[in-house]
């Protein structure tokens, strides 16, 4: 987890993690001036024996430690218990099997950093909690957070470990959503701040992660040279935790080297390291990092039948440690694409298009459940009046606010929907674009607002399901066999069914749009094969707005057509592929918009939310 701290100020637009942090538990008493240091005392105490345990006790100690905090007056020594707060947050993330355990804590300490007055403190708050969030896939909230972090290291003078820190988790959560190019940009900016900060250790981190996106950009050769510089930087490992770093980073090498024509002689010298370092580590992911690299290195060097039987044995072990199955299925389906295998390589995309949903269903629900549990009790007693305002606010905004409301798991479905369309989406406004174009067409059929508002948010969640479909297959540019369109078509399904277990106000409409934005007017879609008015409207108002946008604008199948080319193509499909009457209605809509806004800027007006986002100003300064 890399974090520091920021300057206190105006506090950004609340999310859903600062609205846990105000749940006071009401079976411990609030306690007196008096006695307040000798609580956070013993709060500080039973960390100290907390730390590096993962057993329940420790974990029952982490929940009263958080509970002395709570209950102390609001005000005093709030520099002492955000600290306590972020301790607490830190040992979750690295002990504990639940992340979203560590949401309450890490925002309680922004809270509490922010109420003590001291930018450093909650600079540092900010930037644990973006990290939680990223690692949690709810990449939105994590950029409300590293937005105003990064603005508070800047306001400091001469900060340069602040905004090293800063960049170096913007890139994180760049990588994180898939937006590669970015996110190199952002560790390349994190790098060049550690190197004026002097940070040897955290320039080592920049270091890997930009060869990390060289390797998905294609950049071989800047990858090898930052991957060369990082182990130097590194030095020779002495502790367990410094082998286990090094393996990943020697493992990074190897892929580098395999992928840049076949350096084999290389990467079987830095196997040999990364191997010496797993036993050094008495890490068993370290040990299944190495295993699957030599599977991969046998292939790549012609021993294909010995390869992959070292990458399938890799797999095996992997199951039994959950959070290696990810890259453990990956490196599967590339050992056996790489060795002709297509078949039993298509088997493991199904299967890890099954690990991304149930992954994702669980989000969903822990979201869910969190935010009910947060807003059960809208009469609780808080400690402050600046607590108490804020609490009101966002209750306001979670519950009274209709088909308005933005929440948790709002936040987490649209990061997610944005990350399925990343390979051909880089910008991040796609799904904006669509949700815009939704919204208007809706207001011409003449629905009331908040069904329009409904129908938009909806329409931005359309292809959420394709995060669980495999990269490989986003990005192929031939057509897809029959097996392979079998996984990219469950996408509808994919989505539909994660939406449904979610607690939207407008559930049910971004459902049927998830499930059936791909049927068509005359039965011919999937993949109900639903005909004309039994497929739900917002689904086909979708339908018109998402093939509109794609169509304008360049992907790796098509050059981007323009707007008269694609209001004739949606003319010539009506009937068939659209509802006639909508497709009419749709025209008409876009010439209206062009006409009072020009064709140059359809796509400036039609993308306004996005632009409002912290992640589009983020990635905007980026590219700067």
């Amino acid at each position: 987890m890399t974090a520091s701290g920021g300057s206190s100020g105006q506090a950004p637009p609340p999310t859903i993690a600062s609205f846990w942090a105000v749940q006071p538990d009401h079976r411990i008493a609030m306690v007196s001036s008096s006695e307040i240091s000798a609580r956070l005392a013993e709060a500080e105490v039973l960390l100290r024996g907390a730390d590096q345990q993962r057993s329940e006790a420790a974990a029952a100690d982490r929940r009263y430690a958080l509970k002395l905090c709570k209950n102390v007056s609001v005000g005093a020594e709030d520099r002492r218990k955000a600290d306590i707060a972020l301790t607490v947050a830190k040992q979750i993330f690295f002990y504990s099997t639940d992340l979203f355990d560590a949401v309450e804590p890490s925002a309680l300490a922004v809270d509490y950093a922010r109420l003590s007055g001291e930018s450093d403190l909650l600079r540092h708050a900010l930037m644990v909690q973006a990290v939680l969030l990223t690692d949690l896939g709810n990449v939105a909230d994590a950029f409300v957070a590293l937005e105003e972090g990064l603005g508070l290291a800047e306001a400091a003078a001469e900060d340069f470990r602040g905004q090293a820190i800063a960049w170096i988790n913007f890139g994180k959560a760049c990588y994180t959503a898939y937006y590669y190019a970015d996110a190199l940009t952002a560790y390349e900016q994190g790098k060049a701040y550690c190197d004026q900060a002097g940070l040897r250790d955290d320039g080592a981190v920049a270091l890997q992660n930009i060869a990390l996106c060289c390797l998905e950009l294609n950049r071989h050769e800047r990858g090898l040279a930052a991957i060369r510089e990082a182990i130097n930087l590194m030095g020779e490992p002495v502790t367990p935790t410094q082998h286990f770093a090094r393996v990943f980073a020697e493992a990074t090498f190897v892929r580098l080297l395999l992928a840049d024509g076949g350096r084999h002689v290389e990467a079987r010298e830095r196997l040999v390291f990364a191997k010496r370092s797993a036993e050094r580590s008495a890490s068993v992911r370290a040990e299944l990092a190495v295993a699957g690299i030599e599977g991969l290195l046998q292939v790549y060097t012609g021993s294909a039948d010995l390869g992959r039987e070292i990458v399938l044995a890799h797999l095996e072990r992997a199951r039994a440690v959950p959070s290696t199955m990810r890259t453990a299925l990956l490196t599967a389906v590339q050992a056996l694409e790489h060795a002709g295998d297509a078949a039993t390589a298509l088997s493991y995309h199904r299967e890890f298009a099954l690990l991304v949903k149930r992954q994702l269903r669980e989000k969903v629900l822990q979201y869910t459940r969190r935010q009910l549990l947060a807003i059960q009790d809208p009469d609780r007693a808080v400690g402050s009046q600046a607590i108490e305002a804020h609490a009101a606010a966002l209750r306001a905004r979670y519950v009274n606010e209709g088909p308005q409301t933005a929440g948790a798991a709002e936040n987490f479905l649209l990061s997610q929907a944005m990350m399925g369309e990343a390979e051909w989406d880089s910008a991040g406004t796609h799904v904006f674009r669509v949700g815009e174009l939704v919204r208007r067409l809706a207001q011409a059929y003449g629905l009331d607002e908040s069904t329009c508002d409904a129908f938009a948010r909806s329409a931005r969640l359309h292809d959420i399901g394709m995060t669980a479909v495999p990269r490989s297959l986003k990005i192929k540019s031939g057509a897809f066999s029959l097996e392979e369109w079998s996984v990219v078509e469950k996408h509808c399904d994919d989505g539909a069914e994660l939406i449904g277990h979610c607690a939207l106000p407008y559930r049910d409409f971004a459902e049927a749009v998830a499930r059936h934005h791909h049927e068509c007017f005359d039965g011919s879609g999937y993949p109900d094969s639903l005909r004309g008015s039994a497929i739900p409207l917002s689904a086909r108002m979708t339908a018109l707005a998402d093939l509109f946008d794609v169509a304008t604008h360049d992907s790796r199948h098509a050059p981007a057509l323009s707007v008269d080319a694609a209001l004739t193509l949606i003319e010539q499909r009506s009937g068939s592929q659209f509802d006639p009457e909508l497709a009419k209605l749709f025209v008409g809509v876009v010439n209206d918009l062009r006409a009072q806004h020009g064709e140059a800027h359809l796509d400036e007006i039609l993308s306004i939310d996005a632009r409002e986002s912290a992640m589009s100003r983020i990635r905007a300064r980026i590219r700067r």
